[in-house]
Order: structure tokens, then C-alpha cells, then sequence
């Protein structure tokens, strides 16, 4: 279970971040949220596409069961 948050909130929590060569987007494995869902944010386009060629070079995936992301 989660909770979206804002690109704000999640920016104060840390879970969005920049450095001069990368992004790093990520989620707050240190605190536990039972009732509420674990804080996350979801990359959206306001456009849709119908073909096209998407480049994403990652330095780290997540693998298993219920991670994300779901390209």
C-alpha cells in the first residue's frame, strides 16, 4: 500500500533528488507506515504517446515481487 505525495513532500523527505550527473528517486525504507502506506511519488506525462524510442540508463533496479517501476 501507498501514498502518492507531492513532488514538495517528497523533495523535503528526500525522496527525490538531483546531483549534477544523475536523479535519484527513491523511497523511505526506514520508517514504517501500517495504516497510512509507505510515501511514494509516480513520474507522470500530461502527453500520451503512441510509438516513440525511450532511453532510461539505470545505475540501480529494483527486482522482485511488488517493486517498482512498471515501464
Amino acid at each position: 500500500m501507498v501514498n502518492y505525495i507531492s513532488q514538495s513532500a517528497a523533495s523535503s523527505l528526500r525522496l527525490i533528488r538531483t546531483d549534477p550527473t544523475s536523479v535519484y528517486i527513491g523511497v523511505d525504507s526506514t520508517n514504517a507506515y501500517p495504516s497510512t502506506g509507505r510515501p511514494s511519488v509516480r513520474l507522470e506525462s500530461k502527453r500520451t504517446f503512441q510509438r516513440g524510442l525511450f532511453i532510461l540508463d539505470v545505475a540501480h533496479m529494483p527486482a522482485g515481487c511488488g517493486t517498482w517501476p512498471a515501464f
